[in-house]
C-alpha cells in the first residue's frame, strides 16, 4: 500500500476571536464560525470521496480498506482536526480550500497547519514516535515560525469598526449608523445568526422553545431599577490531554493503526456526547425549577426579572451557551445562576462520563461575575484562570474529581487573579476564601466542599439572619478583623455560635472564631448572597 499523508489543522486564536467583543450578537457569531471549520467546511474541503456525512456524521470507510476513498476525517476536537488522506499534495489541497473558505466568509479567524507522511503498513500511527506524534510536533513547529497576518491597514479616508478598530467594511444591519469591519459583519451576519441559533435548539431540550435566545447581555437577567450582573462560566475536563496521551502510548505498531484510529475517534465522541449530554441537562434542570410549585423567593425575583423582558411574547432564557461540543464548554447566564448553573453542569459532566473509554472523567468550572458592561474578553480570561485554580489545588491534594472557583467583580477586575486574592482576600489571619471548593467528597482541607459552602449561605440566607442584614454585613468586615474581632461581635450581638458547618471534625471553634486551618469559614458564604438562587434537584438519569 502506498504512503498514507496525516494531516493536522488548528484554529488559532479561538478565544481572541470569540470573546475579543462586548456584544454578545458578535460572540455567537464568531462562536458559530469557529464550529464551521470542524463541521460543514472541512466536510466541503474534504476530497470526494470521504467519511464524513452531510449531518456531521462520521461513516466507517477505513481509508486503507476502500480504494476509491480519497480522505478519511480521523477526529476533531479542541479547535483540531486530524485527516488521513492519499497524499500529501491531498492533504495540503484540503488546507487551501479550508483557508479560501475562511477568507470569504470568516475574515478574521486562522488555521495553521503540519502534514506527515508516513507507510500505513511499516509505521506505527500511535506510540510516542508514531506519525500522530510528528505531525503534532512539526504542527507546534509551524505555529511558531509563522508570520502573523497582519489586518489591511485604513487608507485615505476611513470609519473604525466599533468592535476591531479596523477599517469600517460596512455598517451594522440593526444599528444602521455603526461601522464594522470585515471581521465584525461576519459575526453579526444575521444567518449566521439564525444558524447558530438553530444549532443550539436542536442541542437543548425541546422546553427552550418556550423561550427566546438572547442576543444581548442585557437580555440575560436584570433587577428593575438595579445593577444586571452576568455570570461567565468555563469549565474544562481534567487530564484530557494525559488521556490521550496514554491512548497512544498502548498502540506503538504498524499493526495497531486501525485499531489506534478506532479508540481514538471513540473516546473523541464519547467526550463530545458527554459534553453536549451535560448541557442539554443542565437547561433542563433550570426550566423544570422554573416551575415548580413553590419557588424559593430568591427564585421568585429571579423569575419576575426574566419575565419583564420579553421578545415576541417570549421571556428571554438567562442562560446561552458560546463555547460547547467536547469536553470545555463556556456559557453566560444572570448573575445570579452562576454558581448553581457551574456546579449541575460538573454534576451531569461526571454522570455522562463515568464510563468514558480509560475510566470516568471529571472537570473544573471557573465562574466569573460581572457588570453586564464590564470588558467580555477580561471577564472570560478570569474564569479561565479560576477553572486552573481549581484544578491545581486538585493536584496539590492528589484529589480525583471535580472543583469549582469563582469571583464576583462588584467593584471591576483589576489585575491578575493572584493579585486580586492578595489585594482583596488576605487577612492577618489568613486566606478570607475558602474556595476553591470539591463538588463531591471530603473536600480541601476536609471541609472546603461545594455542600459545606451552600450549607452556610443557606444558614445566612435563613432564619434571624435574614432579618437583620445589617448585622450579616458587620460580621463579613469583622472577619477580616480577625479572630478576636469575631469573638466580640458574638458578644455585642448576642450570637452564642455562628452557624455550623455540614461536618465539624475534630474541632467547632471555628463556630466561635469564624476561622479555620488558617481560612475563613464563612466570608465567602456571606458575600454570595445576592449571588446564589438554588435550583431543583436533579432529573432522572437517562438510558445509554
Amino acid at each position: 500500500m502506498p504512503q498514507l499523508t496525516l494531516t493536522v489543522l488548528d484554529t488559532l486564536g479561538i478565544q481572541g476571536y470569540i470573546f475579543g467583543s462586548n456584544r454578545l450578537r458578535e460572540n455567537i457569531g464568531a462562536s458559530h464560525l469557529v464550529d464551521q471549520i470542524a463541521s460543514e467546511w472541512i466536510r466541503e474541503a474534504l476530497p470526494e470521496p470521504h467519511n464524513l456525512g452531510r449531518s456531521g456524521e462520521l461513516l466507517t470507510y477505513p481509508l486503507e480498506e476502500h480504494p476509491e476513498q480519497q480522505a478519511e476525517l480521523i477526529y476533531r476536537g479542541g479547535g483540531n482536526v486530524v485527516v488521513l488522506s492519499r497524499s500529501e499534495e491531498a492533504g495540503r489541497a484540503i488546507v487551501r480550500r479550508l483557508s479560501s473558505r475562511l477568507l470569504e466568509e470568516a475574515p478574521g479567524l486562522e488555521i495553521a497547519a503540519a502534514h506527515v507522511s508516513f507507510d500505513w503498513e511499516r509505521e506505527a500511527l500511535g506510540g510516542a514516535e508514531g506519525a500522530h506524534a510528528r505531525v503534532m510536533e512539526a504542527l507546534n513547529q509551524a505555529k511558531q515560525q509563522r508570520r502573523p497576518s497582519a489586518p489591511l491597514a485604513g487608507q485615505a479616508v476611513t470609519l473604525a469598526c466599533r468592535s476591531t478598530g479596523l477599517p469600517a467594511a460596512g455598517f451594522d444591519p440593526n444599528e444602521k449608523n455603526l461601522p464594522l469591519s470585515a471581521e465584525t459583519l461576519a459575526k453579526v451576519n444575521e444567518l449566521v445568526a439564525d444558524a447558530a441559533e438553530k444549532r443550539l435548539r436542536q442541542l437543548l431540550p425541546a422546553a427552550v422553545g418556550d423561550y427566546a435566545l438572547s442576543r444581548d447581555f442585557d437580555h440575560l437577567g436584570r433587577s428593575e431599577g438595579e445593577m444586571s450582573y452576568i455570570a461567565v462560566v468555563h469549565a474544562d475536563g481534567n487530564g484530557i490531554g494525559t488521556r490521550l496521551k496514554v491512548l497512544a502510548e498502548q498502540y506503538p505498531e504498524a499493526a495497531g493503526n486501525r485499531a489506534y484510529i478506532e479508540a481514538l475517534r471513540g473516546l473523541s465522541l464519547s467526550i463530545e456526547r458527554a459534553g453536549q449530554t451535560a448541557l442539554r441537562r443542565t437547561v433542563e434542570r433550570m426550566l423544570r425549577s422554573f416551575v415548580v410549585p413553590e419557588p424559593d423567593d430568591r427564585l421568585l425575583t429571579l423569575l419576575a426579572d426574566i419575565n419583564q423582558n420579553a421578545s415576541g411574547g417570549k421571556p428571554h432564557l438567562p442562560f446561552r451557551p458560546l463555547v460547547f461540543g467536547g469536553d470545555d464548554v463556556t456559557f453566560v447566564c444572570d448573575g445570579r445562576l452562576g454558581l448553581e448553573l457551574a456546579r449541575i453542569y460538573l454534576e451531569e459532566f461526571e454522570q455522562a462520563a463515568r464510563d468514558l473509554p480509560g475510566g470516568p472523567a471529571y472537570a473544573c468550572a471557573g465562574i466569573a461575575v460581572v457588570k453586564a458592561h464590564y470588558p467580555f474578553a477580561r471577564a472570560y480570561e478570569l474564569s479561565v484562570e479560576l477553572t486552573r485554580e481549581a484544578k491545581h489545588a486538585l493536584r496539590q491534594a492528589g484529589m480525583q474529581g471535580s472543583a469549582l472557583d469563582w469571583h464576583f467583580a462588584v467593584s471591576g477586575i483589576s489585575g491578575r487573579l493572584g493579585e486580586i486574592r492578595k489585594r482583596e482576600y488576605e487577612a492577618s489571619e489568613g486566606l478570607l476564601g475558602m474556595r476553591p471548593v470539591t463538588l463531591n467528597g471530603p473536600g480541601f482541607d476536609d471541609w472546603r466542599s461545594w455542600e459545606a459552602f451552600v450549607t452556610l449561605v443557606e444558614s445566612f440566607a435563613g432564619s434571624d439572619w435574614a432579618e437583620r442584614r445589617n448585622k450579616v454585613i458587620a460580621l463579613r468586615e469583622t472577619l477580616r478583623a480577625g479572630k478576636d474581632a469575631t469573638r466580640h461581635f458574638r458578644t455585642a450581638y448576642s450570637v452564642a455560635q455562628l452557624p455550623p458547618l455540614p461536618v465539624d471534625g475534630t474541632s467547632s471553634e471555628y463556630r466561635e472564631t469564624g476561622w479555620r486551618d488558617g481560612r475563613c469559614v464563612y466570608f465567602d458564604a456571606i458575600e454570595a448572597l445576592d449571588f446564589y438562587v438554588p435550583l431543583a434537584a436533579e432529573l432522572p438519569q437517562e438510558e445509554d
